[in-house]
């Protein structure tokens, strides 16, 4: 059976998106559809099954898939313990505009290929999706709630170095993840765990595609977080120090003078003196 959603029927007036849980146990039965609207799905917990455009594919905790309204889908459980997925549905115009506005985010809603896009969430990438769904409330539907979240997934999931021509799927995860904070003190070797590969492969394809190696490549990430943190906050030079995973407070000013052309203190002093 087959079954076209349409957008008018799932949401009021002036309501620019719907979110829901949606669990599925070997009971439950889905039907192949079809809509005339976008959705973005990611699996929280199971594992499941998704048949879309005549394809069966797995799908387990972390996997988040970008629908477009022509592909055709169903899901159903892979096991008697069944699955549960988040599904959020809004209108093809909000995707067709995002993409055009954010072009380094338009291959996420890109109608061409026969599938749709089908990412795997790092735990940090999960966890800053259900911080960030508190952001869409079921009574206050607004486009700007939407946009705003969508903002916030698209920087989870872009490149870190935007343009770079046939960069692998593996990598531009890692790049995306090692941007956080909180993955920056543990250097070269979380780079590596992120990327899930070999640390000579790891380094082999750096090099290639970004020109650049592992160790050079956090470290410039450790210093764009160091002179961020210069700028806008009043943190000690030690503590910005130590947060970058560093441990010899003479290394990291011979890096950070490399990079920005100035001591962490003077960087300071001249950018809070322009703010004034």
């Amino acid at each position: 059976m087959q079954d076209l959603k349409y957008w008018r029927n799932l949401v009021g007036r002036d309501e620019w998106y719907h979110l829901a849980r949606v669990s599925y146990h070997p009971g439950r039965r889905s039907w192949g559809h079809t809509h005339d609207f976008a959705e973005i799905f990611w699996v929280e917990e199971g594992q499941g099954r998704h048949r879309v455009n005549g394809v069966e594919q797995n799908l387990a905790p972390g996997d988040i898939m970008f629908i477009r309204p022509r592909d055709h889908h169903r899901f159903g459980a892979a096991d008697a313990a069944g699955f549960t997925f988040v599904n959020l549905a809004f209108p093809a115009c909000v995707a067709t505009e995002m993409a055009a506005r954010f072009p380094e985010a338009a291959a996420l809603h890109d109608p061409a290929p026969e599938l749709p896009v089908q990412r795997v969430l790092s735990p940090h990438q999960r966890q800053v999706l259900r911080q960030e769904l508190r952001g869409l409330p079921p009574t206050d539907r607004r486009r700007l709630r939407l946009e705003r979240f969508l903002l916030e997934l698209y920087a989870l999931l872009v490149p870190a170095r935007p343009g770079v021509a046939g960069l692998p799927d593996w990598l531009e995860q890692a790049c995306a993840e090692m941007q956080q904070p909180d993955q920056l003190a543990g250097g070269v070797a979380t780079f590596v765990r992120l990327a899930g590969r070999g640390a000579e492969h790891v380094a082999r394809t750096c090099r290639r595609y970004l020109g650049l190696t592992p160790t050079a490549y956090v470290n410039s990430l450790r210093m764009e977080h160091a002179a961020r943190e210069l700028r806008l906050g009043a943190k000690p030079i030690v503590e910005i120090c130590l947060e970058c995973g560093f441990s010899n407070l003479a290394h990291f000013y011979t890096l950070f003078r490399a990079a920005q052309g100035d001591t962490p203190r003077r960087y300071r002093q001249r950018h809070q003196r322009l703010a004034l």
